[in-house]
Formats: structure tokens, C-alpha cells, sequence
């Protein structure tokens, strides 16, 4: 499956979740329901993976250990 499909079906999963459980969740509540309909789906998910991520001037290195 190419990044393209992967990202497609991301999306198209979210909206339907969103469609049905409507807003107000807490965004944790969201992140587990796309995790399950990902896993449902065969895919498989990692959680709030640390990352460095560097944006025009700016540079992050959110939950990467030094």
C-alpha cells in the first residue's frame, strides 16, 4: 500500500469517526478510535512516536531523548 492509499484511508477513517461520535470527545478519545479502525484494518499503528521536525527557522525534537 502506498503512502498516498495509507494517508487516503487515514482520512476517509477519520471523517467517519468524526460522523459518528460527533464532536466534543476528548482528542485522546479520537486518537484510540482511529487506532482500533486502523488495527481493524490491518494497518499497523504506533502511538505518539517522538519525532524531530525542523519548520522554516524552527526546530522540535518532541519526546526525543538526548
Amino acid at each position: 500500500m502506498s503512502e498516498d492509499e495509507i494517508g487516503k484511508y487515514v482520512v476517509d477513517c477519520s471523517i467517519k469517526l468524526h460522523m459518528e461520535t460527533g464532536p466534543g470527545l476528548l482528542e485522546s478519545v479520537y486518537e484510540s478510535l482511529l487506532v482500533y479502525e486502523l488495527q481493524q484494518a490491518g494497518l499497523a499503528v504506533d502511538r505518539q512516536v517522538p519525532m524531530s521536525l525542523k519548520y522554516k527557522e524552527i526546530s522540535f525534537d518532541e519526546g526525543v531523548s538526548s
